[in-house]
C-alpha cells in the first residue's frame, strides 16, 4: 500500500473513525463514541493532514464505509466523501462496512461471517472470503435477516463469526462450534486496506454515485 495515497472515512456504527495513508505512512483517529458528525469528521482529518503535512488535493482518492450500519452515520460518512471528492476532484471507493470489520480475521481458508445490529429486531449479515492474492470476496450479498429465523450453525458452520452484532443476537449463534469475535467492528483502517486492492483494480465510481447502501429500504422513513 506504499503507493496507495487515501482517506478513509468510516461512521456505520457509534465507533467512528478515519484514516490516512500517504507515501507509506498510515494515520487513523477515532471520533467520541457516539452520532457521528460532518463537523467531528472534518475536524480530525484537519488535524490529521496537517501533523501529515499533505492536502486533500494531495490523495488519489476517498473512501467510505457505504454500510450497512446506522442510517445517520453512514450517511454521514458518504456526504463527507462526496464533498470531499467533488472539491478534490477525486474518484471514491465504497467499501462494505461488514467487509471492513472482518479484515483482522480474514485469512485464505476460512469465510467469515459479519454481523451488525441493524436495530428494530433486526440484523445485518454477510458472509466474505479472502483469497490466496489478498482479495476479499463477498460469498453471500450484505442482508438484513430476522435473528428469530436465522442460526449460523445452518447457514456457514465452518465460518468464523465477527462482528459486534453477534453479541447483541447471540440467539442467532444456537448450535455454531466455530470461533466468534464479538469485539469487531468497521474501522477506517481496514476501510483503507480493502480500498488499496478496489483502487487497483477500477473499481471506483464519481462522487455523485458516492451512495449509501443502507440495506433497509425503510430505513429513510423509520431512521435509526
Amino acid at each position: 500500500m506504499n503507493n496507495f495515497n487515501c482517506i478513509a472515512i468510516e461512521t456505520s456504527t457509534q465507533q467512528g473513525s478515519v484514516a490516512a495513508s500517504y507515501a507509506g505512512r498510515q494515520e487513523l483517529r477515532h471520533l467520541a463514541e457516539g452520532q457521528a458528525s460532518s463537523r467531528q469528521i472534518y475536524q480530525l482529518l484537519r488535524e490529521m493532514l496537517e501533523d501529515m503535512n499533505v492536502a486533500v488535493a494531495d490523495f488519489s482518492c476517498i473512501a467510505f464505509g457505504c454500510g450497512p450500519g446506522s442510517f445517520t452515520g453512514v450517511r454521514v460518512a458518504a456526504s463527507a466523501a462526496q464533498a470531499l471528492a467533488y472539491a478534490a476532484n477525486l474518484p471514491v471507493c465504497r467499501v462494505s462496512s461488514l467487509a471492513a470489520l472482518t479484515v483482522p480475521v480474514l485469512d485464505t481458508t476460512k469465510r467469515v461471517v459479519a454481523c451488525l445490529d441493524a436495530r428494530m429486531g433486526e440484523a445485518y449479515t454477510g458472509i466474505y472470503r479472502r483469497d490466496e492474492s489478498g482479495l476479499v470476496h463477498n460469498e453471500l450479498a450484505d442482508r438484513l435477516v430476522n435473528p428469530q429465523d436465522y442460526r449460523l450453525a445452518e447457514v456457514a458452520p465452518d465460518a468464523v463469526a465477527a462482528g459486534t452484532g453477534w453479541r447483541e443476537w447471540g440467539d442467532m449463534l444456537e448450535g455454531f462450534n466455530g470461533e466468534v469475535h464479538v469485539e469487531c467492528r468497521p474501522v477506517a483502517s481496514e476501510v483503507l486496506q480493502l480500498a488499496a486492492r478496489m483502487y487497483a483494480d477500477g473499481q471506483t465510481v464519481a462522487p455523485a454515485e458516492a451512495l449509501p447502501n443502507y440495506v433497509r429500504n425503510t430505513v429513510t422513513q423509520v431512521g435509526q
